[in-house]
């Protein structure tokens, strides 16, 4: 229940903030306060986290999560700037890839299909040799399919007289 474990994390991070325990809890406030549709506050929460602890792990998800957010407001530019800098920062973690991924993806959403190629082509060249990259070769191949696609236009007059087989 996402209410109780709010409410533990949250009395750990309000009463052991400067423990181990209480920095890990301001992350888990975070992640469950972004779940909860609350993207706002969610990012005071990662960034809270953020200027108290420097774990390996949780840190670039935190970045991860507050990219997460800054899309949900619709704020792509703040979103992507915090992917680069998971991917500046963690470049060697598991977390670069789903930086990587996030980018693409949210190029796409917004329509920037070359932009979300270009970033699979960095994945595929990155990651070579992964199931990461064959993922990416994929998606550059339907992404450019979509974009070479020619539309044609039937006249009027032709509407509706054309066999579908």
């Amino acid at each position: 229940d996402f209410q109780n474990a709010y409410m533990e994390f949250e009395t750990i991070r309000s009463n052991y903030t400067k423990t181990p325990a209480g920095k890990k809890a301001i992350y888990f406030v975070a992640h469950l306060t972004q779940l909860q549709g609350r993207p706002d506050d969610a990012i005071k929460y990662f960034n809270e986290f953020l200027s108290t602890s420097g774990d390996p792990i949780l840190a670039p998800a935190a970045l991860l999560g507050i990219g997460v957010c800054w899309a949900q407001l619709g704020e792509i530019d703040k979103a992507v700037k915090s992917y680069e800098e998971a991917i500046r920062r963690f470049s060697n973690s598991y977390f670069a890839q789903e930086a990587y991924l996030k980018m693409a993806e949210l190029k796409e959403a917004i329509g920037d299909v070359n932009g979300s190629i270009e970033i699979y082509k960095k994945i595929y060249d990155t990651y070579s040799g992964t199931d990461l990259a064959e993922q990416a070769e994929e998606k550059i191949a339907f992404l450019e399919g979509i974009s070479t696609v020619i539309r044609v236009e039937i006249p009027p007059e032709l509407e509706g007289t054309l066999d579908a087989d």
